[in-house]
């Protein structure tokens, strides 16, 4: 027999299933087990750190703005703050040739990311309804949250706001809109319909302090470092979600 039969037929027996499943899974799996814990171990430690960063940032705005008398609760919290809604992406639906990008609605924004089950719409739709890592949304009906959305570009669907303003930074908008969410989730409760939701008055009726400028400048010197800190924290655990979905998908094979 020469050298290539040889070789080709020693390999024939290193890849048969039964020695691969025998001998070389379990040594695979280990790995892959391995890899799993690290990112189990990363994303629990990244996770507790956000969790304290968001409860620092909500304790230093309750003492700094929400229990500072020397501002009043005189202005709607949809005065300078702006609730772009989404839109009926099933009217946006990809044209032939362009690259799509996947829709935002409810089930996405409770996961934090888009999947293979997630819709696309077209990449044309108004730039307003696009969303960004980084960027806030805030679903009004169902289960009504807020929380910035920290995976790839996606199109708006409808039930869901995006939340930005000219006016506040984005770290006043987020309290402002936490700040108001039970009572907007106890609202959407009290409709007795299946599907509960806010509309603009229930907005518009809720109240916020107005902070000038000078002082707004000052307190972004706090917050935007805890806000930045707090958004790159949740980009990194969402790409060690994807990490252990791969992980996960070659255990069982």
């Amino acid at each position: 027999m020469d050298i290539s039969k040889a070789c080709s037929l020693k390999f024939a027996i290193v890849v048969t299933p039964s020695v691969w499943h025998s001998r070389y899974l379990p040594i695979a799996r280990s790995g892959i087990f391995l890899g799993l814990s690290s990112v189990w171990f990363i994303f629990s430690s990244q996770s507790a750190v956000n969790d304290n960063l968001e409860a620092a940032m909500r304790a230093l705005f309750e003492h700094f703005v929400v229990s500072n008398e020397a501002y009043d609760f005189d202005e709607a919290i949809d005065d300078k703050i702006d609730f772009i809604n989404g839109l009926a992406m099933q009217n946006y639906r990809p044209e032939k040739d362009e690259t799509p990008i996947p829709v935002i609605k409810i089930r996405e924004l409770s996961q934090g990311y888009c999947d293979e089950n997630s819709e696309f719409c077209s990449n044309h739709i108004d730039k307003s309804h696009i969303i960004q890592n980084g960027d806030l949304v805030f679903s009004w009906s169902g289960s009504l949250q807020a929380s910035f959305w920290t995976s790839q570009t996606a199109g708006l669907n409808q039930h869901l706001f995006k939340v930005q303003s000219d006016e506040y930074p984005l770290w006043f908008v987020y309290e402002w809109v936490t700040f108001h969410l039970l009572n907007f989730q106890r609202i959407a409760e009290n409709k007795g319909t299946t599907f509960g939701h806010i509309k603009r008055e229930d907005l518009h009726n809720a109240k916020i302090k107005s902070v000038g400028i000078d002082e707004i400048n000052k307190l972004n010197n706090l917050f935007q470092p805890l806000l930045n800190t707090i958004i790159a924290n949740s980009t990194e655990l969402h790409s060690l979600m994807n990490y252990q979905r791969v992980l996960l998908a070659r255990l069982s094979r």
